[in-house]
């Protein structure tokens, strides 16, 4: 879910303002009426990253730890971090010889 949000800053703000609510074009369009679950969350934000131009992937905004990110970056960190976590999983059930 943060990663759907640290998505809607660049297109929506200036690189030095957050907001708490998504605004501008691309947000309107995908905007959820309740905070969305992973599932929901994926859903609405593939359609998002489909519209985006390759000007807009270049887009960057003040990661807490990182700095300044673009957006292509920040997907990419995403991508990755999933399958992280899907290691760690695989892992463990297979540490614990579970099925």
């Amino acid at each position: 879910m943060l990663s759907l949000v640290k998505s809607v800053w660049p297109l929506t703000d200036s690189v030095d303002r957050r907001q708490s609510d998504a605004r501008g074009e691309h947000a309107r369009e995908h905007k959820a009426t309740r905070p969305p679950g992973v599932g929901e969350a994926h859903i609405r934000w593939v359609p998002l990253l489909r519209s985006l131009s390759e000007a807009d992937f270049a887009r960057q905004f003040r990661h807490p730890e990182l700095g300044m990110v673009r957006l292509d970056r920040n997907l990419a960190l995403y991508a990755w971090h999933g399958k992280h976590h899907v290691a760690h999983i695989t892992s463990l059930r297979e540490r614990m010889g579970w099925r």
